[in-house]
């Protein structure tokens, strides 16, 4: 009995099957493999917020978790100075992690004006022996935006910025916090009487290089520069949070254009806007992002009573 081949035919479309199944376990290799990412990351959070709420009741002090954006750069090589024309090129980017303790409440930041618009920090220092936690790169750290009584952020997110090296192109970003008072629990500001107790006239912030003051890098936000971090280095006021979120910044960057993230425009907005209506600028990477976190980021909250965090369950 003569046997019967497989035909062209046939052949190209076993081939056809096997590519479609192949293409699917790489995507879905690829997204277990994130997922996985921002599971050990949010697991990761929990664990600092942890260590800072242990410090909070040991010290019986304040104690605040900062986050800003650190950067690895590539070397001027001394023997090749074509090698890499600008010596301050950026090589990677990643999210810090820093615990700090209350080193000076209620500290006069500017002293023009009326008494009641002076502006005055609560001044942290990082604690002494343990080390800023690097998050991958590519992750994120957002702080929900909401209880802070202004309606025209009600249910934003904010998180930290890109770093780029053309200030034409920078981000605006947040530097986002989670404060503990001595007994553990989270708080949204320090207790404070007078002037220094409002909300529009007092900010913790994290002096990161311990040199007693609040460093600006520089001016490129206008007024907004104190409430800003755009560049390595800034010190800017903290949003403290009661609810974060771990997220993969990079894949909302390939959902997202960022390019229409560059800007300091900050033009009102509300969560009832459309993003496309918000042209370009901070208002259109806040309303974005809010958008991605609110779908794909893994949440965490912090028990009112005892101050320990937990993921949200989806």
């Amino acid at each position: 009995m003569k046997r019967r081949g497989f035909t062209l035919v046939e052949l190209l479309a076993v081939i056809g099957i096997l590519v479609a199944l192949a293409t699917m376990t790489a995507i879905s290799v690829a997204r277990i493999g994130k997922d996985t990412r921002i599971t050990k990351a949010a697991n990761d959070l929990l664990n600092v917020l942890e260590t800072a709420r242990a410090v909070a009741i040991r010290t019986h002090q304040p104690t605040l978790v900062a986050f800003r954006t650190r950067t690895e750069r590539f070397d001027q090589a001394a023997n090749d100075p074509m090698k890499y024309p600008n010596p301050a090129r950026i090589k990677r980017q990643w999210t810090e992690a820093v615990i700090g303790r209350l080193e000076e409440p209620l500290q006069l930041r500017d002293t023009s004006g009326a008494l009641s618009k002076r502006v005055y920090i609560d001044r942290f220092v990082p604690e002494p022996g343990i080390a800023g936690f690097a998050f991958p790169e590519g992750v994120k750290v957002a702080g929900s935006f909401a209880g802070f009584g202004n309606e025209m952020y009600d249910r934003a997110w904010v998180t930290q910025p890109k770093i780029k090296e053309n200030p034409a192109e920078e981000e605006l970003g947040s530097e986002i916090g989670v404060l503990f008072d001595g007994s553990g629990r989270v708080v949204s500001r320090l207790d404070g009487s007078g002037v220094a107790s409002v909300s529009q006239g007092r900010y913790p912030v994290m002096d990161f290089n311990r040199n007693g003051v609040q460093d600006v890098i520089n001016d490129t936000a206008g007024a907004w520069e104190p409430h800003v971090q755009n560049q390595e280095g800034d010190e800017a006021n903290v949003v403290t949070t009661q609810v974060l979120a771990v997220f993969d910044d990079k894949a909302a960057r390939e959902m997202y254009d960022d390019k229409l993230w560059i800007g300091t425009s900050l033009p009102g907005w509300t969560i009832s806007k459309a993003c496309s209506d918000l042209g370009s600028g901070q208002s259109r990477r806040m309303c974005e992002l809010t958008q991605f976190i609110e779908q794909f980021g893994t949440k965490i909250s912090f028990n009112r009573n005892t101050g320990r965090a937990e993921v949200q369950q989806r």
